[in-house]
């Protein structure tokens, strides 16, 4: 059965909650670099890079993480509309 508006609409909104939310995700990670790219010349002085470099890759790592179950978790939610023949 064919989503009705009311349904198009709830589904556009998740849309745009899931690209939203994958964007500050993608904030983050540039906030980070950002103060990765900073840091690095005062830090790299004092011989603390390494534990920067470290912090900002288990900061990546979780961010990325986040970004990928909330797309899986997107796609999953398409592929089940499109079985149901709803898309």
């Amino acid at each position: 059965m064919p989503l009705t508006d009311e349904e198009w609409v709830a589904f556009i909104n998740e849309t745009n909650d899931m690209v939203d939310n994958v964007g500050r995700h993608f904030g983050v990670l540039l906030e980070a670099l950002d103060e990765l790219r900073r840091r690095t010349p005062e830090v790299r002085e004092r011989g603390d890079l390494e534990p920067l470099l470290r912090r900002f890759i288990v900061l990546a790592s979780a961010q990325a993480q986040r970004i990928r179950e909330r797309l899986n978790s997107f796609l999953r939610r398409l592929n089940d509309l499109r079985e149901l023949g709803e898309l």
